[in-house]
């Protein structure tokens, strides 16, 4: 039993020599916090990229819901241009697929060209006999 009670003391110090002495817990403690301080910053990352995300989404669906209205529109437009053939002559739709309106050349064709100046009072009479008497103003 005595030499047990000799025997502790000694290896108590032998491990507070090597290292595990309160100076090294300290520091170890600082790293630890280190790492929270680190994790705790990475979630809120996690969790402002998740929000920028969702963002982007909805952002891609607003984009995908107007791409569709456009094309959706300019199907409609055509098909309105086809059935303008016999009086206009034959016109396509002067309106490019959703992804070439980045391109500005196509606005020119939305306004009437020269070869209908001359045309373009006959058109006028006939878009007139078409309304009928709906744009005529009653006599007194």
């Amino acid at each position: 039993m005595y030499r047990l009670c000799v025997l502790f003391p000694i290896a108590f110090g032998v491990l507070v020599s090597s290292g595990c002495g309160s100076a090294r817990i300290k520091e170890l403690t600082a790293e630890v916090e280190s790492l929270k301080a680190q994790a705790a910053q990475a979630e809120a990352e996690k969790a402002r990229l998740e929000t920028e995300l969702a963002d982007a989404q909805k952002s891609q669906q607003q984009i995908a819901a107007i791409k569709k209205g456009y094309e959706d529109a300019r199907q409609q437009f055509a098909a309105q241009m086809k059935s303008l053939a016999p009086l206009l002559g034959d016109v396509g739709s002067p309106l490019p697929p959703f992804e070439g309106l980045a391109d500005s050349s196509w606005v020119g064709k939305l306004a009437p060209g020269a070869k209908l100046a001359p045309n373009a009072k006959e058109l006028e009479n006939v878009l007139k006999g078409l309304l009928g008497d709906q744009g005529a103003k009653p006599s007194p």
